[in-house]
């Protein structure tokens, strides 16, 4: 049971700073292009193979079978930025969802009761437990 809290709390860690290096390096990146256009009144496009070229990533060679190539081209021809922010929300939403794991553990490895799932109808449940608690 440790070792897997501890590979929670390590994922954890790891989707929280891929968060933050995406969103921070999409942000600048589009600050650098608003100075770019400001100052010289030109708009550098930056996609998809920018990025990649950025971080040192070779561009995919895809084969010419059933047209692969095209979509490869395609696709790496598509904004750079709008991937940076969506490559952040997957990893926010990863991050959430090992918080949300790593805090069941910690509930169920104190000997807590897991939590109730609410009930269908909104606003029931609270309202159970409180004629609940009422009675007692």
């Amino acid at each position: 049971m440790q070792l897997r809290k501890l590979f929670y709390q390590a994922g954890r860690a790891a989707a929280g700073l891929l968060v933050v290096v995406f969103a921070m390096t999409g942000a600048a990146k589009l600050a650098d292009q608003i100075v770019t256009w400001l100052t010289f009144a030109v708009w550098q496009p930056f996609t998809i193979a920018d990025a990649l070229r950025f971080w040192g990533i070779p561009v995919p060679q895809a084969p010419q079978l059933l047209g692969l190539a095209q979509l490869t081209d395609a696709v790496l021809s598509w904004p750079g930025i709008p991937a940076y922010l969506v490559l952040a929300g997957a990893c926010l939403f990863m991050f959430a969802r090992i918080d949300r794991e790593l805090g069941r553990l910690s509930r169920k490895s104190a000997g807590a009761h897991p939590q109730r799932p609410f009930d269908v109808i909104a606003g029931t449940s609270a309202v159970r437990r409180t004629t609940e608690v009422a009675r007692k």
